[in-house]
């Protein structure tokens, strides 16, 4: 019996191996790219505040920043409004993005899109509010690190301006 346990817990991690590595040389990058952008929506449009930043942060590169039109953000910085917006009560986060571009430079990416974030207050689900955005769609750059072989979102900035010429939703 202990001897088809062990087989079964080798199997079970050369499998694992298998599809660790399979999944990151045969994908291309802007494949595992896209992927990463679909983690980081996911992570913030989970409810859960602790989880949420629990999750974001491991798509974040250590030195992230974010350029705001005041401001810069750090990482740090960033995890803790994300999840200030959670326990202050907003709730049913939702990313929409349109017209993703990526454009990968050697160890560098870049991803540029039209983004919208709301959210609900708890409460007043019918009530969504635009946050982190300002008047529907705006225009999204994040820029991507490759670090042991793994995309990382290592900047971030909103691009001014209204943005009326956005695809309409």
């Amino acid at each position: 019996m202990k001897r088809v346990v062990l087989w079964a817990v080798i199997a079970a991690v050369v499998l694992g191996t298998a599809y660790q590595v399979l999944t990151r040389y045969l994908r291309s990058d802007e494949e595992r790219i896209r992927r990463v952008i679909a983690k980081v929506i996911s992570a913030v449009e989970t409810d859960n505040p602790q989880l949420s930043v629990f999750s974001l942060r491991g798509y974040l590169a250590k030195d992230y920043g974010h350029r705001g039109e005041m401001i810069a953000v750090d990482r740090q910085t960033a995890l803790r409004y994300l999840g200030g917006l959670k326990q202050a009560g907003y709730v049913d986060f939702q990313v929409e993005i349109r017209d993703l571009d990526v454009t990968i430079d050697g160890e560098t990416a870049r991803a540029e899109f039209a983004v919208r974030v709301t959210a609900a207050k708890k409460g007043s689900p019918e009530k969504r509010v635009e946050l982190l955005t300002r008047r529907g769609l705006n225009r999204g750059v994040v820029d991507f690190v490759k670090d042991e072989g793994d995309w990382l979102v290592a900047g971030s900035e909103r691009v001014p301006g209204d943005w009326e010429d956005a695809p309409p939703p």
